[in-house]
């Protein structure tokens, strides 16, 4: 799920993927929500359900962009639910590309929006987390094998922030495609927060990094967590 930047989004931010089978998920305790997205020339379709009930395949492919494109699902029992919209890999034979978009959530008569970056807010079951000592004060944490991350930037070096301690795994790391970190182990007897692993000496111009939980360990790991903290890249040598 790549983070974009736009004026006409809902905080200015949303979030999108054509990858089939990716999910955001989100729970709730409300009768009713509304799935807040865009439809556009290169939108693709999406499987929503709530509480694991089909709630339909929704077409979002128009000729021009529209923002603010809300779909509500109502007439819910008054208790907790699971909403989790999904990307089918399939699309209106007009449209030029399967994305799926999430600009937020509006939960049951609240007028504010739950936005695509809130922690509560899963991708691909990557659940989000407050803690202090993160950069920003929360990250996101996973250990399912297929559980990816991408992040797209410009620049010719990268540092991939994550965190080390007793219950962590292993982590394959790819640059545009290219394995550059093999079964990167995370364990560490104590904790270790904005724990930092630095690429360099990338070409000038765009890149994509992916890190992909391996759901293997250390022995003497208690768990297979992959931590995603942050990214920071730079246009120069990292020293």
């Amino acid at each position: 799920w790549f983070d974009f930047g736009s004026p006409n989004a809902s905080g200015g931010f949303f979030r999108s993927s054509n990858h089939t089978n990716d999910t955001v998920t989100y729970k709730f305790n409300a009768t009713s929500i509304k799935w807040i997205t865009r439809k556009g020339p290169e939108m693709g379709k999406a499987l929503v359900t709530i509480d694991g009930v089909n709630k339909g395949t929704f077409d979002l492919y128009k000729s021009s962009a529209l923002w603010n494109q809300q779909f509500l699902f109502s007439g819910l029992a008054s208790a907790a639910h699971n909403i989790v919209i999904k990307v089918t890999g399939t699309k209106n034979a007009s449209a030029s590309d399967f994305l799926v978009a999430l600009d937020g959530f509006q939960v049951g008569s609240s007028t504010s929006v739950v936005q695509e970056s809130a922690l509560g807010v899963q991708y691909n079951k990557w659940v989000g987390k407050t803690q202090a000592a993160a950069s920003g004060s929360s990250y996101r944490v996973n250990g399912s094998l297929g559980a990816d991350v991408n992040f797209q930037f410009s620049a010719t070096s990268i540092l991939f922030v994550t965190a080390r301690g007793p219950s962590y795994g292993k982590v394959n790391i790819y640059i545009d495609g290219m394995l550059v970190s093999s079964n990167l182990d995370l364990y560490a007897p104590t904790q270790q927060w904005q724990y930092k692993i630095g690429y360099s000496g990338l070409a000038n111009g765009f890149h994509m990094i992916d890190v992909r939980p391996t759901h293997t360990k250390n022995a003497s790991s208690s768990g297979y967590g992959v931590v995603v903290d942050a990214f920071q890249a730079f246009l120069s040598q990292m020293e």
